[in-house]
């Protein structure tokens, strides 16, 4: 009986080494993720910067001297438009789409066969780690 000693060893051995190459994928697959997370928020935040100087540069021309009528026209527009045009048509929301796509494609360049790959290794572990439960309950 001295198989069932070996048998149990073997398997849990493999269970051990499916387990670990299968937390490694996993592990790498979140890694991955929190750095195109990371990313985002980088780019993101630039694009809040590029949003300040939209509107800083809409200010300064509201400021700008006119006759009285073109004032009041440009004021009133301003006012109307100009966190629209920052926050819809300016270059922030430009950079915000570029960064959200990058983002997007990030993400989904990890292989659906890599990831899942990962999480069989790890079921298959989980499997093999019973099965050499179950022969070491055989007597010795």
């Amino acid at each position: 009986m001295a198989w069932v000693k070996t048998a149990t060893l073997v398997l849990y051995g493999c269970a051990f080494l499916l387990q670990a190459l299968g937390a490694i994928g996993v592990i790498r697959d979140v890694r991955t993720s929190i750095r195109n997370m990371r990313q985002l928020k980088a780019d993101l935040i630039d694009a809040e910067a590029t949003a300040d100087e939209h509107r800083r540069k809409i200010e300064v021309g509201r400021q700008r001297q006119r006759n009285y009528v073109l004032q009041q026209a440009y004021g009133r527009l301003a006012d109307a438009l100009g966190e629209a045009a920052v926050d819809q048509t300016g270059p922030a929301a430009a950079q915000q789409r570029r960064a959200l796509v990058k983002y997007v494609t990030a993400q989904n360049d990890i292989s659906d066969r890599r990831r899942w790959a990962a999480v069989y290794l790890l079921l298959g572990g989980l499997v093999l780690g019973f099965v050499g439960n179950v022969v070491s309950l055989f007597p010795l």
